[in-house]
């Protein structure tokens, strides 16, 4: 039960996550207006065929990688910051030694 929100959580981010990508996935492949290529016709960057990184390409992926990691401890957070009530130690102490009541299966 404590971590029903947690996974809420998560699964709401795949969920919209899944949603974005499929959205703006299809744009991906589409071909741009007048010519045979996609847009991303040069992704991956290949230095062998004269693809080369853009500024723009490294700055998105910094600044993407900086908020996925500031998603992922925002909701660390969120659920660190929860008030939960702490259980009393005393109630997990047994009255006896549970152990004292086994026996050996074994006799050497």
């Amino acid at each position: 039960m404590r971590y029903t929100k947690l996974w809420i959580g998560l699964s709401t981010v795949i969920i919209a996550s899944f949603m974005v990508l499929g959205y703006f996935g299809r744009e991906i492949y589409r071909q741009a207006p007048g010519s045979g290529i996609t847009y991303t016709n040069n992704w991956p960057a290949e230095a062998l065929i004269g693809n080369a990184p853009t500024g723009s390409i490294v700055i998105w992926s910094v600044i993407n990688f900086v908020l996925l990691l500031a998603g992922i401890g925002a909701l660390a957070w969120y659920f660190a910051a929860q008030n939960r009530a702490e259980p009393d130690a005393r109630e997990d102490i047994p009255e006896g030694d549970p152990l004292l009541g086994l026996t050996p299966i074994l006799n050497f």
